[in-house]
This record gives structure tokens, sequence and C-alpha cells, in this order.
């Protein structure tokens, strides 16, 4: 899996692991959300890069519902409002994509945007509104590409 160094223009390697509370706290600075209390509701995980390793970039989170996953939510780092990579919400979303898919969801994955980033998440994922609500989806055709994607940056 790569993210793209918005900086350098480089592809970087990352990895994907379960988030530990020493991790929430070590982190603490440069995230806005409480992950410590998210580490109660639901599961916690953490992108990193290679090349900074001991520096988390995102948090995300999920819970396994009976038919779907739903996304609780997703905070990439926050160093002085700059972005520094570019590619970790199709890392963290592909991620979930691939848990539904071996859950037998056919990679449907629900979630909650902020308002703002309704319009951001359908350009940037294909997600699809859930009739007039706030509600989010990926249907199997989105979380498809979401994969191909990760098989992609696996080369």
């Amino acid at each position: 899996m790569k993210i793209t160094n918005l900086i350098t223009g480089e592809r970087v390697r990352c990895t994907i692991e379960k988030a530990s509370r020493e991790d929430v706290l070590r982190s603490k600075k440069n995230f806005t959300f409480d992950w410590i209390k998210e580490l109660s509701r639901a599961s916690v995980f953490k992108i990193i890069s290679e090349e900074n390793p001991e520096i988390v970039q995102a948090f995300f989170s999920f819970k396994i519902d009976d038919d779907f996953i739903y996304m609780s939510l997703l905070e990439r780092a926050n160093y002085k409002s700059l972005k520094v990579y570019d590619g970790i919400t199709e890392l963290a979303f592909g991620f979930v994509c691939k848990m539904s898919f071996e859950k037998g969801f056919d990679g449907y994955v629900s979630f909650q945007p902020k308002t703002v980033l309704a319009g951001y998440y359908q350009q940037l994922l294909n997600a699809r509104s859930i009739g007039g609500s706030q509600q989010m989806y990926l249907n199997t055709e989105a979380a498809e590409k979401l994969l191909a994607l990760l098989d992609e940056e696996e080369n």
C-alpha cells in the first residue's frame, strides 16, 4: 500500500495496523477526535508510513453490523492544517471494504460524513446517499474499485 508525499511527490509505502491506547496517547496532539473514547466503542486502526513509522498519519474506526460495516470515524493527522500525504482516505475506505468482503457483506460500507464532505466522498469514492439523509454508503462496485487500487499499490 502506498500514499503520496505531497511535499516530495514520492510514493511512500505504508501499513495499516490495529491502534493501541498508547498509539492514541502518543499521537494525541495531532488529532482532534477523542480516539481514546472511540477505542471503547469500535475497532480503531492507524495508518503509518515507512518513511516515518513512529508518526501516525491517520486513525479510522469501524463497527461490524449484521449485514454491513459502519465506518465510524476517519481523521488525518493535522500538522497545522498542512496536508502531507494524499491517498489516505482511499486507503482507509479500501481497507474497510476489504473487511466487508471478508465478512460476506459484498463490500458494503456505511458512514455519515460531515455535510460539507458529502460531495467530496461522492466524487472520490463514488459514495451514494441513503435516501434524503446524511448517511452514505459504498456499494460493491465502489468497493471493488478501492480494492483494485489497494492491489495495484502492492506491486
